[in-house]
């Protein structure tokens, strides 16, 4: 194994992403060890070609690395060459970045803290000569990176699941096309509305900068309305009339952040948007850059008449005939900014069928493999009456029960799904009488996990699910074999105490039936890739296609994972030449 970490300049900023960064970026210096071998460097001043070094390579955040060494020096772009000791530390539940990981896992090798000054020196424009005396120092600590990325990888297990990986790094490289011309008329309507907006505040309030918390919070007070500070929640939950309540919905339009995923969205193709293991007690994605799984809903069913509309850039056309919530009919076109020939399809209640069949709630996995209206079935076991029987009201409570109730939650975990406080003790304790396979697991899971903990080394059963604790920490094995890790686990008090987090049984619980979700929608991914399906996007449980295949796609979907025998899946969605929700 090659160990390998450079240092580069670009007059990309970073942030725009590694792809689009590599396109004007220069190699500084590439230092490697082979092995155990001393750390080996070359840098631009030896006024030779950057060595072409034979596979395999390892590296922190190996995409950059890749990447860059490709489009620099000619490499072989193939991620199948490489390991990433980032994504094994993500995989053990650790700090992603070099220097935390480190220190996490409490290495002779540390990271150089002054590489930052370095950094800004020799890689931010304008870039210092290389022929500094500091240049040195940069060297030296490109040297130090190796020495740290090979100690972390020594700490380390080794990578789970590569195929996935692989397949994700493939899937980040492709990217999605982007509508620039609506992303910049997006940002045109936003640019003219936000400055019609501050004109309108400094002819109300009279100041030199409305735009300052401190400012107008000031002249707020001044008038009768007395704020413990400008945050964007204080000023969500601010009511006023007249004059002061005007200043208070302009505030909060202006803090609307819909428009501020459009300069990450200016490029006609956006790559590098998925994290793999973004989420590390159960190794689901997360975004980068437009994070396409936190798009706002926004308020307006798209139409190609709002499309056409925003196209022109008009922001009186546009409020015209579509009101003056600008900041929502953005939010609600950012998702159509995303184009191609697209196949998507959803998982359906995916959380609660997984739930099911791991507790054996033979009810309920009868409902999903029949109708599917679990919200109406659990109604009519918690009231006991016919499903066709079962009123609006129960319906929500049902609804309220199956989001909220299912890891553990109490009244307020199902209040937060639309259940009123007056009864939501009762829904819950309704709830738990008709699921009671899934209640006792809740118990089965966390003896399972004590015990292993306190008899380290052997695996304690539960269910469909295990866990082994062993030097690092505390494991819990999948059905599909992933394992996903809890740091340093120890009991305490009757709790689990990981990494100063309290895991107690609804967080174990949760995290195995979200991770089991993730390793479905893996093996979806997989499926797709031999099949000949262009991947170009997931979100949370959807998969997005370009190119066409949706019923291959739903077909995939909807057939479970061998290792998932007799789970009901379901799946359906939509073709469009633009994104949509």
């Amino acid at each position: 194994m090659i160990h390998i970490d450079i240092e580069t300049r670009s007059t990309v900023d970073i942030s725009a992403g590694v792809h689009e960064y590599a396109e004007a970026a220069e190699i500084l210096i590439l230092c490697w060890a082979v092995d155990d071998m001393p750390v080996q460097t070359w840098t631009i001043n030896d006024c030779t070609p950057i060595p072409k070094l034979p596979p395999p390579y390892a590296a922190h955040n190996s995409q950059f690395e890749r990447i860059l060494l490709h489009r620099c020096a000619g490499w072989d772009n193939d991620v199948t060459q490489w390991d990433c000791t980032a994504t094994r530390a993500r995989q053990h539940n650790l700090p992603a970045s070099l220097a935390e990981c480190a220190k996490a896992l409490n290495l002779p090798y540390q990271k150089d803290r002054k590489g930052a000054a370095l950094i800004k020196r020799f890689s931010v424009p304008p870039f210092e000569d290389t022929k500094s005396n500091d240049f040195a120092a940069f060297v030296a600590y490109c040297v130090r990176d190796v020495e740290v990325e090979r100690a972390i990888s020594k700490a380390l297990k080794p990578m789970q699941e590569r195929d996935v990986w692989y397949l994700d790094q493939r899937i980040n490289d492709r990217g999605i096309k982007i509508d620039t011309a609506l992303v910049e008329a997006l940002a045109q309507i936003d640019a003219d509305h936000r400055a019609r907006l501050m004109e309108e505040l400094t002819a109300i309030t009279k100041l030199d900068n409305p735009n300052s918390p401190a400012q107008l919070r000031k002249w707020l007070s001044e008038h009768g309305l007395d704020l413990p500070d400008m945050t964007k929640a204080t000023i969500a939950s601010a009511h006023a009339t007249g004059a002061v309540g005007r200043v208070i919905e302009i505030r909060k339009q202006l803090s609307q952040s819909a428009s501020k995923k459009l300069p990450s969205m200016g490029t006609p193709s956006a790559r590098g948007i998925l994290q793999y293991w973004g989420a590390g007690n159960t190794g689901r994605w997360s975004g980068r850059k437009i994070q396409p799984q936190n798009f706002p809903r926004g308020s307006l069913k798209v139409t190609d008449s709002l499309i056409d509309t925003a196209m022109t850039g008009d922001l009186d056309w546009l409020i015209s005939l579509y009101g003056d919530d600008v900041q929502g009919l953005i939010g609600s076109l950012l998702r159509a900014c995303i184009v191609g020939d697209f196949a998507v399809a959803d998982y359906s209640a995916i959380e609660a069928r997984v739930l099911a069949w791991l507790a054996g709630e033979e009810w309920a996995l009868d409902e999903f493999r029949g109708e599917g209206k679990i919200y109406e079935a659990t109604a009519a076991q918690m009231y006991r009456v016919p499903k066709d029987r079962v009123t609006s009201e129960q319906r929500q409570n049902g609804k309220g029960a199956t989001l909220g109730a299912g890891f553990g939650g109490g009244a307020g975990a199902v209040q937060a799904f639309g259940i009123g406080r007056e009864i939501s003790a009762k829904v819950v304790s309704d709830w738990r009488a008709a699921n009671k396979n899934i209640v006792r697991y809740w118990s089965d899971v966390e003896t399972a996990a004590h015990n292993a903990i306190r008899r380290r080394g052997k695996a304690q059963d539960a269910g469909r699910i295990s866990y082994r604790a062993d030097d690092f920490g505390l494991w819990c094995k999948l059905p599909s074999g992933r394992r996903i890790a809890y740091p340093g686990a120890k009991l305490n008090d009757g709790n689990i105490d990981s990494c100063n987090r309290r895991i107690w049984k609804g967080v174990l619980i949760e995290n195995a039936v979200q991770a089991i979700a993730r390793d479905i929608l893996a093996d979806a991914l997989l499926k797709c890739d031999a099949a000949g399906l262009n991947v170009v996007l997931h979100v949370h449980d959807e998969i997005v296609l370009d190119g066409g295949g949706y019923d291959e796609l739903v077909k995939i979907m909807s057939s479970p994972p061998e290792w998932a025998d007799g789970l009901p899946l379901s799946a359906k969605g939509y073709c469009a030449k633009r994104y949509r929700k």
